[in-house]
């Protein structure tokens, strides 16, 4: 990280707004000389503390999508060689003042002239050229896809076709299914697809991805994710399947049958899905006897 540059790029902002953030703290550009991520961000923590007063909180692993909607809340979200950082503040007013942002003391205005509440919903540090600024530009375009949709908890997914289930999975309870995990699509990490008959898994022995998109599936049900490294393999990967650190994942996950499923009804699921689902939930489908097949 030695001689890292760092570029913090506009934020969304007001249009009458945008003008006056010219030269601002949005634009800053830092050279910083720090050897890891997290002194990084600890280093922009304090700048904050020290810039727009009180206390910042720092969140490590939250993806792109778990910022969006918090609009009661000054935001800056940033990746840090494919780690994902956040920080907040709840009701931030800005003060009119000016403020030293680089090594040099060049002084720049405040994001704000006037002492106002600012709402941030979203700012991005990008750091380095790299694999992971690609991925996670390549992440941001996939989010904006009509079918896709995001969690909060950043997990994306599209619903592929609406089962004939009534009740999802809890985190225990054993279901038959198949998956297939993607790393660099077209590569493959792990697929029960060459199994002659689907595998009996629980959504407690799978990724936290697969496992919260289990929750909120029935049987039937076919669903698409664009999992973060932190709901997948995490920060150390898994040296088993030969999955790199800090790994974004794609999953197939198709689930045919839960026997005493004993988790979310169906009325359940489609209203918590209904606050995030850019989309229709897919009709219902009629039930299909899988023994036959």
């Amino acid at each position: 990280m030695s001689g890292t540059r760092v570029l913090i790029k506009e934020s969304a902002m007001p249009v009458d707004m945008q003008q006056d953030c010219a030269d601002c703290a949005a634009h800053a550009l830092f050279t910083l000389k720090l050897r890891e991520q997290t002194d990084l961000a600890q280093f922009i923590k304090k700048e904050l503390d020290v810039k727009y007063g009180g206390q910042w909180h720092c969140i490590v692993g939250h993806s792109f999508g778990s910022c969006v909607g918090h609009d009661e809340a000054y935001f800056i979200y940033f990746e840090i060689n494919g780690i994902f950082f956040s920080m907040w503040k709840m009701d931030v007013t800005l003060e009119a003042k000016q403020v030293p942002i680089n090594s040099a003391g060049r002084t720049v205005p405040a994001v704000l002239a006037t002492a106002a509440t600012l709402l941030l919903t979203l700012c991005v540090l990008s750091v380095e050229a790299s694999y992971w600024s690609e991925e996670v530009n390549r992440v941001r375009t996939i989010a904006k896809q009509p079918n896709v949709s995001a969690l909060p908890s950043g997990l994306l997914f599209t619903i592929e076709r609406r089962g004939f289930g009534d009740r999802a999975p809890a985190a225990e309870d054993k279901c038959e299914m198949h998956y297939t995990i993607h790393y660099r699509f077209p590569g493959i990490v792990e697929s029960t697809r060459h199994h002659p008959y689907p595998v009996r898994r629980s959504p407690s022995q799978l990724i936290p991805g697969m496992a919260e998109a289990m929750q909120l599936m029935r049987e039937g049900d076919r669903w698409y994710l664009h999992v973060p490294y932190q709901l997948g393999y995490g920060k150390e990967g898994c040296k088993e399947k030969k999955v790199p650190s800090l790994s974004n994942l794609r999953v197939e996950i198709e689930m045919y049958k839960c026997e005493s499923a004993s988790g979310k009804t169906s009325a359940e699921i489609d209203a918590y899905l209904a606050k995030y689902m850019k989309t229709r939930i897919p009709e219902k489908a009629a039930p299909v006897d899988y023994t036959d097949l």
